[in-house]
């Protein structure tokens, strides 16, 4: 819708008066600074959808730490910031999410399950996530009633999830290999 919109004065009042166009959050999360647009850009989206669903794709892809020796490595809280707190996205609201990572979980805060998604249907997740402890047990996602497609890509296993009592009706495993030591 904002390139649309950006066309002429008629295409932007269509653009501002159809809520269809403003269901889906798309945001590339590559450092901290992109961290105030993506929360702007997901208020605006919440407010110009009206009440329709939502639906968030997020690519959180930081480089590899040894691109930054002299650098102290900080830890990314981008997507703590999207599910938690005053400036989170209404969650009530996600039916579709879609998650690209390849840092480490324990920056982020999955583990915690009291957080409610009412309306999620579809939850993707993917990446090389790095140090992955067998410990730990996603608990994030495990109050959505009404999921029922569940995809995880790139060395996800499905044992770290902690998912609803209900039964899914799709699950998709791509690139799964099990961990072997060196």
């Amino acid at each position: 819708p904002f390139c649309l919109s950006a066309v002429c004065a008629y295409w932007r009042d269509i653009c501002l008066s159809s809520p269809q166009l403003w269901t889906s959050i798309f945001a590339n999360v590559d450092n901290s600074d992109l961290l105030p647009c993506l929360k702007n850009l997901s208020k605006i989206v919440e407010e110009r959808s009206c009440e329709l669903s939502l639906s968030l794709d997020v690519s959180a892809r930081y480089p590899p730490p040894d691109l930054y020796l002299s650098i102290l490595q900080t830890d990314y809280h981008c997507l703590d910031s999207l599910f938690y707190g005053g400036s989170a996205i209404n969650l009530h609201r996600l039916k579709n999410i879609s998650l690209d990572l390849n840092f480490k979980f324990d920056n982020i805060a999955l583990e915690d399950s009291r957080i409610e998604f009412p309306e999620l249907e579809h939850l993707e997740l993917c990446g090389m996530l790095k140090a992955f402890s067998n410990e730990v047990v996603i608990g994030l996602f495990a109050h959505a009633p009404k999921l029922h497609t569940l995809s995880l890509g790139n060395y996800l296993n499905i044992a770290h999830f902690r998912l609803p009592d209900d039964p899914l009706f799709w699950l998709s495993i791509a690139e799964h290999r099990p961990f072997a030591a060196p």
